[in-house]
This record gives structure tokens, C-alpha cells and sequence, in this order.
């Protein structure tokens, strides 16, 4: 719904938040369509990443260690700020993870939902979102759930496709991660690109259990990133 993403991207161009700046409106006449106007941007992180799998002049689309962290970092930053606004992205993956001047910039507002300044978990229906990125929150079959939660999960997510550089379901049980028909453990793969402490994180970012994920505003906070803080690069 184009009018809807309209409403959303209007209230956040005068607040700080790292999103795409909209600009306007403009009519296709010939094809009867109206368009968005937004700011360019350079490219997104699926292009940097995991469409350099096989692209050994591009490191492979692998990333320096800190520069997963950064990413960590500004993806629950800006998150926070969606959420302290009530408002939930719900479509969170890399493709719409934009790069200007290396900075992170969400795009893509069309699933976004305003749920208000209520408690951090509150429940709306109708979850829909990327599979590979999308939370379990949806297996109530009676209300197809999602919540402000639903974005850390995507999140969390979001990272291991980039680290990875695979899609691939997501699949947490007694605190290891796996792709989904794949019976070896991500971890100390993981563990070895974010560390200990970002490994730690992550899983709590997966937890199925909505009460007990972690939220944005609390994981911005997690030691995992005191050395990017310390010396200004987050």
C-alpha cells in the first residue's frame, strides 16, 4: 500500500532516524501508477556481500570483523528509534539495508506498521515478511502474530545471512544456530567473525520466545559494543 508507506515515510523525514529520505509523489500517466521519490543511495548490502560470494576481487563479499559489528550496531539503533516512534519495519533483510556515506539507511516501508507508544511486545496481526527473515512469531496459528520483537528476530537474521553470505532459514535450539536441513552448527563460525560476547547477542536477538528477546533499546546498550562507542565509530 503505497499510501500507507507515504504516511509512515512523511512522519519519520523530520525525526532522526537513519531511513530513506522521501522527497514526494510522482504520476505515471501513461501507466496509471504513482511512484515514490526518494533520495539516492548507493547500494544495499546484499550487493556487497552475498553477491560476492564466488567474487574473489571482493574478498568474497567477506567484511572486516568491526565492520559487522558496525552494521549490528546501527541496525538496532535504528530500530530503536522505529520502535520509540511505535512504528514496526516488518521487512528487515539485506536487500533493504541501504549504504550512503558508511552509514546504514532502512528503505522499504510498504509492510510497516504504526502500533503506538504501548507496551515494547504488544501484538498485531497479519506477519508478513521475507522467509528467510521472518520470526517464528507467526506459528500461533490463531493470530499470526507479530510485534516490535518481530524486528530483532529479523535482525539477528539479517546478520548471519551477511556473515554467511547465504540465505538460508534460521533454525535455534539449546543455543545453537543452524540453517535449516543442515545439521552443523553456525557458531563458531560466528563466534569467530563477531566474537564471544556478539555471538551471545545474536542468540538472544533469535530467541523464540518474544517476552524473552531481547528489544532494541536494551541490545544498543550490550557491552559487545563498548569499543565502537569509545572511540566514535558507531
Amino acid at each position: 500500500d503505497i499510501i500507507h508507506e507515504v504516511i509512515i515515510l512523511k512522519f519519520l523525514s523530520s525525526r532522526k532516524v537513519n531511513v530513506v529520505k522521501f522527497y514526494g509523489l510522482a504520476y505515471d500517466h501513461d501507466d496509471s501508477k504513482l511512484f515514490l521519490i526518494l533520495e539516492p543511495l548507493e547500494k544495499n548490502l546484499d550487493e556487497v556481500t552475498i553477491n560476492n560470494f564466488d567474487n574473489v576481487s571482493k574478498n568474497n563479499g567477506k567484511l572486516p570483523n568491526l565492520e559487522y559489528k558496525k552494521i549490528f550496531y546501527q541496525l538496532l539503533e535504528i530500530v530503536k528509534n522505529l520502535h520509540s516512534f511505535g512504528i514496526i519495519h516488518s521487512y528487515i533483510k539485506p536487500q533493504n539495508l541501504m549504504i550512503k556515506n558508511d552509514q546504514i539507511k532502512i528503505i522499504d516501508f510498504g509492510l510497516s506498521e504504526f502500533i503506538g507508544i504501548s507496551p515494547p511486545k504488544a501484538l498485531i496481526r497479519n506477519y508478513n515478511s521475507t522467509p528467510f527473515f521472518k520470526a517464528p512469531d507467526d506459528e500461533d496459528i490463531y493470530n499470526n502474530r507479530k510485534s516490535f520483537a518481530s524486528d530483532i528476530y529479523s535482525i539477528g537474521a539479517t546478520m548471519i545471512s551477511l556473515i554467511t553470505r547465504q540465505y538460508n532459514k534460521i533454525l535455534l535450539e539449546d543455543g545453537l544456530i543452524y540453517f535449516y536441513g543442515n545439521p552443523v552448527p553456525l557458531n563458531d563460525y560466528l563466534k569467530i567473525k563477531l566474537s564471544s560476547d556478539g555471538l551471545d547477542l545474536l542468540i538472544m536477538c533469535l530467541n523464540s520466545d518474544t517476552h524473552k528477546r531481547i528489544s532494541a533499546k536494551d541490545a544498543v546498550k550490550n557491552l559487545y559494543f563498548s569499543d565502537i562507542k569509545s572511540v566514535g565509530l558507531a
